[in-house]
């Protein structure tokens, strides 16, 4: 989803505390734990008329082994993606925020949940190009689904990365999501351009656009709603193609959602 409401004055200063916001901290670009102020020694902008960059998002299921890590890099640089909003990475470590090098990407995780068996579940995070992490003014994290990265730019780049209760969780987990992005939309300054990107485990009718379902389900209504509230435009639902070019996930019994 993206949201573009900026204007032509200058955009303000502002400097966001962590612990008002979120359960965890930030990280400078330099992998300091805090916010960032305006103070910032970071000069390089990123959005910038007639200079074009991409922003994607993908459900890696998991980022295990390795291997995984200098595939989806790899990957990265053949597509030129400046940042890649990632869900369901799999990576539990202790730190709320971890910062590895993989080439000359920035991989920057939220830790995943462990269930009821010790398996690892979930998880957030962001692949940064080496030319986002010229720009990165720090990189924050919301809950264990949800985490927010703030770019340098004119106008300034902010990006979420959310993953979603499934269709079938508890009523109460998806309320208790879609409250918690509510919040972090409503502190993003209203110059800033907006991309709200992830797995939101939602299925749109096609009355609401170019989509491959016929109804809508119940996080499908969610998501309209989250779109109505803060003006926002489901980017996916826009390109007018055949129905077997807009499916965007198959299952394990090959049904394509």
């Amino acid at each position: 989803m993206t949201h573009d409401n900026s204007t032509r004055v200058q955009a303000p200063n502002y400097s966001v505390a962590a612990s008002s916001l979120y359960d965890g901290p930030s990280l400078k670009p330099s992998g300091g734990v805090g916010p960032d102020s305006c103070s910032n020694p970071v000069t390089t902008l990123l959005v910038r008329r007639k200079t074009p960059f991409q922003v994607s998002t993908f459900n890696c299921r998991t980022l295990n082994p390795v291997s995984r890590k200098q595939e989806l890099a790899h990957s990265a640089f053949l597509h030129h993606n400046d940042v890649i909003s990632l869900q369901e990475h799999r990576q539990h470590h202790k730190e709320s925020l971890r910062i590895e090098n993989i080439l000359s990407y920035q991989l920057i995780t939220a830790s995943a949940t462990k269930n009821s068996v010790n398996a690892s579940v979930g998880g957030v995070g962001f692949l940064l190009s080496p030319r986002i992490q010229k720009s990165l003014l720090s990189v924050e994290k919301v809950n264990s689904r949800i985490i927010l990265l703030h770019v340098n730019g004119n106008p300034r780049l902010t990006v979420l990365s959310c993953y979603a209760p499934t269709n079938c969780s508890d009523i109460e987990d998806k309320t208790a999501f879609y409250n918690a992005l509510t919040r972090i939309i409503s502190k993003v300054p209203p110059h800033n351009m907006l991309a709200v990107c992830g797995d939101f485990n939602a299925k749109l009718s096609n009355s609401y656009g170019f989509t491959y379902h016929q109804s809508t389900n119940d996080n499908g209504e969610r998501l309209l709603d989250l779109v109505d509230q803060h003006q926002l435009i489901v980017a996916n639902r826009c390109f007018q193609k055949p129905a077997n070019k807009i499916w965007t996930y198959e299952d394990p019994k090959r049904a394509k959602h």
